[in-house]
């Protein structure tokens, strides 16, 4: 077993959480599944998913179906940081390099999870990557093309995403695993109690393309405005993240003002429609 209890009541815990927040992706587009993975080269490793039991299945596999370091870094060079797992094509990018069978095991896994044609959008961030997966309905037809077609609004989700999640964010690096064999750990020293830098996994800004041109979001607006969304007064928006009632309106209003639009619900549609 390399799942901890710790970390399997936390993914189960929050799961709900992370439907709620997923919930704009799910009820606009067809995908049916997210994880969001944050893995350090030292092998320590935390996620969010909206699909718990899979995910602990997952890593209770008699065989090990998770990336290796070295495969990740196949997979980001020959792909450009997307990575397919799905039986419409024949082998992921990078996977040749490797293990074919785990690849195919890996694919039947979840299949019998009734979670389909998985893509993966990989970025390499300072001695870690960060991993978002998407999931398809078995039955979507041309998965690859529909993922293809919309990379820019899933990378936008997860834009949004990190902006929404960021407490679970930095709860999940507290209840790390170790991925065992996901690296040679002399060469990395030990590190068995290393924490992520919080400050990484923390977006500055948000950039959307609007109109032809680039307009950056800061995510301290951003989140107030997400808050808002929900329903939330300016005050108990500001309380919640320790603003004043005039500041947090103040940050919906420049949100507003930056996407022309004139009410909290645009914001939303116009942030996500942004590509």
């Amino acid at each position: 077993m390399i799942i901890c209890r710790k970390a399997e009541n936390f993914i189960s815990k929050v799961s709900q959480d992370v439907v709620d927040i997923c919930r704009p992706l799910l009820d606009r587009a067809a995908i049916n599944y997210f994880d969001y993975n944050i893995v350090q080269d030292t092998g320590d490793y935390c996620m969010l998913t909206d699909t718990p039991a899979y995910i602990i299945d997952y890593f209770h596999h008699d065989q090990q179906l998770y990336p290796t370091l070295q495969e990740l870094n196949s997979q980001l060079a020959s792909s450009g940081g997307l990575a397919f797992l799905s039986d419409m094509i024949n082998l992921p990018a990078g996977a040749a390099q490797h293990d074919k069978m785990k690849y195919a095991t890996n694919i039947a896994f979840t299949k019998a999870h009734h979670i389909n044609h998985r893509m993966y959008l990989i970025l390499r961030g300072k001695g870690y990557y960060r991993i978002c997966g998407f999931g398809l309905p078995a039955d979507a037809d041309s998965a690859i093309d529909f993922y293809l077609n919309h990379i820019d609004y899933l990378k936008r989700f997860v834009a949004y995403f990190e902006c929404e999640a960021q407490h679970l964010i930095e709860q999940a690096s507290w209840h790390q695993f170790q991925l065992s064999h996901y690296q040679d750990s002399a060469h990395h020293g030990n590190q068995s109690n290393y924490r992520p830098d919080k400050t990484k996994l923390k977006p500055r800004s948000i950039p959307l393309k609007i109109d032809g041109e680039t307009v950056k979001l800061p995510y301290k607006e951003v989140r107030c405005v997400a808050h808002a969304l929900k329903g939330y007064t300016a005050k108990e928006t500001g309380k919640h993240f320790h603003l004043s009632q005039r500041t947090a309106e103040a940050y919906v209003r420049s949100v507003k003002e930056k996407l022309n639009v004139s009410s909290k619900a645009d914001c939303g549609r116009r942030y996500f429609i942004a590509v």
